[in-house]
């Protein structure tokens, strides 16, 4: 058996996760066993010890790192679930530590005002309050910070995801910078088109940015309307059973024209957003997209609402001044996805129960 610590918990760990250290403790011994006390100059034995130590240090990171695997995540909620009655309290406590005080870096905090828009929640008020309570609570305490924001959500209303844009776009200080480490798809895809920058990777995408209705994309039911006509046209003597179905089903007909307004408001507030960006020069613009193409081609080109849009495809569209690749932002958006990601399959598996994590401006949710 092997017994590790991770910030004062007690864990237990089977045998089997042993390998996780084994090559980080070999390495130790390693270090400790080839790097001898020597019959040196006093100075020369400094230097070579404080080397060690360095060495030693790193390696013992690394074990620290490793600790943060599933598996330990797991004995962690399991220990605090059976002897503390708070255990989500706790875990919430830990969890909020680990993200803001280990994963983000000194020099990120210091570079900018870090906020987070991290749910599987669709996006809704709640969220734009929140979000407006950490921009403006230390506002006129301090000089303006570049803002960013880390950003996972699979969408929700329009309306809110532009106001967070456009509240950011105030308030920060040169620079929005947005970080992707996964999906922002659709009203979050909308909110990102307001920031100066857009950090991605590998594992990341924006999406179409097309209103749903009833599950369905708002164009869906012009396009099914056009189609059913077209197959009226092409064959001659059909209209009477298209009729027939359409007089039948729950569609209104009504609602077709307030189906493309909502999807030229999307387009309007994603102009609007695209405008808010700091620009550098005209020049250096040149030959791209307009603000009003780019915004069209975010709502009407792609044909499924899950479309992928991917980091070549966003710079293909926005340019590298706006999509910015595996940068250090992003990677430490990746970093907490995959803390989160792993604390939230432990607590579900562990506890077995359904229990959902979000960050939202400042504050980490466990519900």
């Amino acid at each position: 058996m092997v017994r590790t610590q991770l910030k004062g918990i007690p864990v237990t760990q089977d045998s089997e996760n042993e390998a996780v250290f084994k090559d980080d403790i070999t390495a130790m011994e390693t270090v400790l066993t080839e790097n001898p006390e020597q019959s040196t100059p006093a100075q020369d034995q400094a230097s070579c010890e404080d080397e060690i130590i360095e060495e030693v240090d790193a390696i013992t990171e690394s074990i620290f790192y490793n600790a943060k695997s599933i598996t330990s995540i797991n004995n962690i909620v399991c220990q605090l679930h059976k002897d503390n009655k708070n255990f989500i309290s706790e875990i919430t406590k830990e969890a909020t530590k680990h993200i803001f005080e280990e994963i983000i870096e000194p020099r990120l905090k210091e570079k900018y005002k870090v906020i987070f828009l991290y749910s599987k929640m669709d996006i809704v008020r709640a969220h734009a309050s929140r979000i407006h309570s950490c921009l403006y609570s230390d506002k006129l305490k301090s000089r303006r910070k570049d803002i960013l924001l880390f950003l996972k959500s699979k969408g929700g209303e329009l309306e809110t995801a532009y106001l967070i844009s456009k509240m950011c776009g105030k308030v920060k200080g040169k620079k929005f910078v947005v970080a992707i480490p996964a999906e922002a798809k659709s009203a979050a895809t909308l909110l990102s088109l307001g920031a100066d920058e857009i950090h991605m990777g590998p594992l990341s995408e924006l999406g179409p940015i097309d209103p749903q209705i009833d599950g369905y994309p708002a164009l869906a039911f012009a396009s099914a309307i056009e189609k059913l006509a077209k197959i009226a046209v092409a064959h001659p003597g059909s209209e009477k059973i298209f009729s027939e179905y359409l007089a039948q089903s729950k569609l209104n007909l009504i609602n077709l024209g307030h189906y493309e307004r909502k999807t030229a408001s999307a387009s309007q507030y994603a102009t609007r957003l695209l405008k808010q960006r700091t620009r550098l020069s005209e020049e250096t613009y040149k030959g791209q997209m307009s603000d009003e193409d780019i915004a069209t081609h975010f709502t009407t080109h792609f044909k499924d609402h899950n479309f992928v849009i991917d980091a070549d495809e966003s710079i293909t569209i926005l340019g590298k001044n706006s999509i910015k690749v595996e940068t250090d932002e992003y990677y430490a958006s990746h970093r907490i996805n995959y803390f989160v990601e792993s604390l939230q399959m432990s607590l579900n598996v562990s506890v077995d129960v359904n229990l959902s994590i979000a960050i939202i401006g400042d504050k980490l949710i466990i519900a």
